[in-house]
């Protein structure tokens, strides 16, 4: 498992936030980075229906196990 916590020091993230909308079928993610002192924020905007994040999340759990699993095999 990757600890964001950790990861983001180590990317020079200094801030990060996400944010959901949610209208009817339709989910909007923000996703917001500060990249170092004096830089505009880098802002990301992902739309998902609500099978299209199911199915995101799904792909996302299989991912990981197989990365899991590849880490116990080393």
């Amino acid at each position: 498992m990757i600890n964001i916590n950790e990861v983001l020091p180590q990317k020079g993230i200094i801030t990060s936030e996400i944010q959901s909308e949610v209208d009817g079928n339709h989910i909007k993610i923000t996703a917001r980075t500060l990249k170092r002192r004096n830089k505009k924020p880098i802002e990301q905007e992902l739309y998902f229906t609500r099978n299209g994040l199911t199915a995101l999340i799904a792909n996302l759990q299989v991912a990981a196990f197989r990365l899991e699993e590849g880490e116990k095999h080393e």
